[in-house]
Parts: C-alpha cells; structure tokens; sequence
C-alpha cells in the first residue's frame, strides 16, 4: 500500500504563509501535496492549497526545510488506498499513527488550486 505523511511545516515569524500542515500522499516517484491550516483531525471541512510535487524523503524527512522556510514535523504517517481519483477529486482511506478513518479532497475552482479538504473519523477510532 502507499504511505501518506502530514508534516506540521513551522514557518518564520513574518512569512508570507501562516504555518501549516502538509498532507502528502506517495504518487509514484513524488509526494501529491496539499496545505491546510486546521489540524488534519479536526470534524470542519476547510480550504486545502494544492501544493507543487514534494519529494518522496518528505515521507520519513522532520527538521529544517532549505532556503530558511520553517522547520516540519512528522504529525502523522502511515499508509492508504485511493477510492476516488481523478481531476475533480481525491478520496483516500487512511491508516495512520493518529488518523484512522477517509478523506476527501475536492476541488473548489477549475483555474486554482483551491481543495476542500475534510477527515471522516472510522466510527471505530
């Protein structure tokens, strides 16, 4: 199965982007990404910004990140299957360390990279 990983990215004081966790999800040979502001687990759906390709060390990778961009730290990790994908739409199960349960990323606009991100918990976590 593929793995997935949120890294919670710290950013400086005074970066154009608040700090963030990034949602990675193993895609062939790079990581598809997306930013969200909330915590991963929280019940409310909330804006997701469709991030360019990551790197597939980002799976296992937690300190410093290059060009003085913040720090990240692993959140959480583990592995998922795709339901549902295509140019519209990403829904993932996932089994994680602490996220059990699917998500759902739609996209909200055809020109940007503006997601609607949402977790449903497994009624058993």
């Amino acid at each position: 199965m593929p793995q997935f990983a949120i890294l919670h990215h710290t950013l400086p004081q005074g970066f154009q982007r608040p700090s963030h966790w990034d949602l990675m999800f193993e895609w062939g040979d790079a990581l598809r990404t997306w930013a969200i502001e909330q915590t991963p687990d929280s019940a409310e759906s909330q804006t997701a910004l469709a991030l360019p390709p990551h790197r597939l060390a980002y799976l296992t990778y937690e300190g410093p990140v290059s060009g003085n961009r913040g720090h990240v730290a692993r959140w959480d990790e583990g592995h998922y299957t795709v339901e549902v994908a295509d140019d519209q739409r990403l829904i993932c199960a996932v089994q994680g360390q602490r996220l059990s349960g699917r998500i759902e990323l739609i996209r909200q606009s055809e020109s940007l990279d503006t997601w609607l991100y949402q977790f449903f918990r497994n009624r058993s976590a």
